[in-house]
């Protein structure tokens, strides 16, 4: 590792004696993770209060606020016990899964918060109003079989929902919605913790990943949220990965290219705004970390990182990305007043509900 405490992956080989011990390690630190977050919105459920008055909010709030606190000592006391125990020789697991833990808990308390909100009705935010209403017809008529009414919107989200509905809500894609702005609320910490630590150890990724992703999470339509918070992280990695190439062996170097290639092409499935918005700034990185001076073998290196994790990618959502650049040059009507009377209408919303 470096001094910042970022592994040095430069130098892995395809398989190393300590593999499966990292492999169960960060395992573990997902599911931490992912049980985590569930934890608060499952604890109010339950809860006795009516959303709709102000004592009623003030109380929901208090006994997130209270299994949050809970949970925060749980964790710590599990720190100092690796840190104890035998001399400290779990310390470093209690890091990894009290970080893991913490993760979980940030955006599951926000998750909760919206359990909460919603005590009493099995309609999402907002009802079937603005994005929710469209949102809810499209996925709708993927469930009857009647395929996609708008093939530019990134698919995977609308398949999701309508395959939720199906699953899980006998059909009802409205009810559906409900399910998915808390359970995707809720995952979008895992998520994070776990995307950066592909860079950074579990301490930073917390820092890094958690803390400045509180100011993004969104329980209304929590998808595009997910990708625009994930989206850095994952390109941080392939960037890295082509910057270090010459030092990689064969195998290595491709699987790991083509993973972060895949799971650009789910992200980019999910949601593609975000990708419109960085494709040039992410060839110019490309083009600014490629090892040029690096001789013949590690220019191949690096274009074997950029061409498989391409190839990759194309596989996966060419057939996306197609439609999305035939559709250049639409114009996009669906304006609300406010865009045509202030060009900072953008601050004026929180998602899609004004205020």
């Amino acid at each position: 590792q470096d001094a910042a405490g970022v592994p040095d992956l430069g130098q892995a080989r395809w398989w190393s004696r300590d593999r499966p011990r990292r492999l169960l390690l960060f395992l573990a630190e997902a599911i931490v993770a992912f049980v985590a977050c569930l934890l608060l919105p499952v604890l109010v459920r339950h809860l006795d209060v009516n959303p709709m008055n102000r004592i009623g909010q003030v109380s929901g709030l208090a006994a997130i606020q209270l299994g949050f606190a809970l949970a925060g000592i749980a964790a710590l006391a599990g720190l100092l016990m690796g840190q104890w125990l035998r001399g400290g020789i779990f310390f470093e697991i209690a890091i990894r899964l009290s970080c893991a833990a913490l993760a979980g808990l940030a955006s599951g308390f926000v998750a909760a918060g919206a359990v909460v909100s919603l005590l009493g009705t099995p309609w999402p935010m907002f009802g079937l109003n603005g994005d929710t209403g469209r949102l809810v017809a499209w996925a709708t008529s993927i469930l009857h079989g009647h395929g996609d009414p708008t093939p530019l919107y990134p698919p995977l989200s609308l398949y999701g929902l309508a395959g939720l509905a199906k699953v899980f809500y006998a059909g009802n894609v409205a009810y559906a919605f409900k399910g998915m702005e808390i359970l995707g609320a809720a995952v979008i910490g895992p998520l994070a913790y776990l995307a950066w630590r592909m860079l950074f150890r579990p301490m930073w990724a917390l820092v890094i990943g958690v803390v400045p992703m509180m100011a993004l999470i969104d329980s209304y339509k929590p998808y595009d949220a997910v990708v625009l918070i994930l989206l850095p992280p994952v390109l941080g990695a392939l960037l890295r990965a082509v910057r270090r190439s010459p030092g990689e062996d064969w195998p290595a170097l491709l699987v790991r290219a083509a993973g972060l290639g895949l799971l650009l092409a789910v992200l980019f499935l999910t949601y593609s705004g975000w990708f419109v918005w960085s494709a040039g700034g992410v060839a110019a990185a490309v083009l600014l970390l490629f090892p040029w001076r690096s001789g013949r073998s590690g220019r191949l290196r690096g274009l074997a990182v950029a061409g498989t994790s391409a190839a990759a990618f194309l596989l996966v959502a060419g057939w996306y990305a197609v439609i999305l650049l035939g559709s250049a040059g639409t114009q996009d009507r669906n304006f609300s007043f406010d865009v045509y009377t202030d060009p900072a209408y953008f601050s004026m919303w929180r998602t899609d509900m004004p205020g």
